[in-house]
């Protein structure tokens, strides 16, 4: 009896792992809209003018954080923008909006 105990308990332990392990394996690496990124400009930048630099524009401002939804050019990949808006010394930062589910 006490055998089968162990045999039982084994099996279900490495069933289990299993489970998980390959559950684990099969997450979803983070989504975000492919046209938008969110950013955060600085204090008195010249918001115009980056947008004029970089193809995008505000479609809308976030209260209370004051982070800018921004829409970017369809042809440059999400990437591609950020990198180019991180370099801009009147960007504080900015990144893809996620999408997360619920």
């Amino acid at each position: 009896m006490n055998r089968r105990i162990r045999i039982f308990f084994s099996t279900f332990t490495l069933l289990f792992l299993f489970l998980v392990l390959t559950t684990i394996g099969m997450a979803k690496p983070p989504s975000f809209t492919p046209d938008r990124v969110l950013v955060k400009f600085k204090s008195g930048a010249d918001i115009a003018n980056i947008h004029a630099a970089n193809g995008t524009r505000t479609l809308r401002v976030i209260p209370g954080i004051n982070v800018h939804v921004v829409s970017t050019n369809p042809a440059q990949s999400v990437q591609d923008i950020i990198e180019r808006l991180k370099k801009n010394r009147n960007v504080e930062y900015a990144e893809p909006n996620y999408m997360v589910e619920l």
